[in-house]
C-alpha cells in the first residue's frame, strides 16, 4: 500500500537525503582516494630526484 500511495513530501525528501548521502559518500571517498595517489606520486617523484641527485653527487665526488 506504500507504493500505491502517491509520495508524500516526507518520503521524497528522504529519498533525496538518501541518494545525496550516498552520493557526497561516494564522491569524498573517489576524491580522497585520488588526492591520496596524486599525493603519494609527488612524494615519490620528488624523493626520487632528490635521492637520485644525492646519489649521484656521492659518486661524482668518489670518482
Amino acid at each position: 500500500s506504500v507504493l500505491l500511495r502517491p509520495p508524500s513530501f516526507g518520503t521524497l525528501s528522504w529519498l533525496f537525503a538518501v541518494v545525496l548521502e550516498s552520493a557526497l559518500k561516494i564522491f569524498f571517498v573517489s576524491f580522497r582516494n585520488l588526492y591520496l595517489y596524486s599525493v603519494n606520486l609527488y612524494a615519490d617523484s620528488i624523493f626520487e630526484v632528490f635521492y637520485l641527485g644525492f646519489i649521484n653527487k656521492k659518486t661524482r665526488k668518489r670518482r
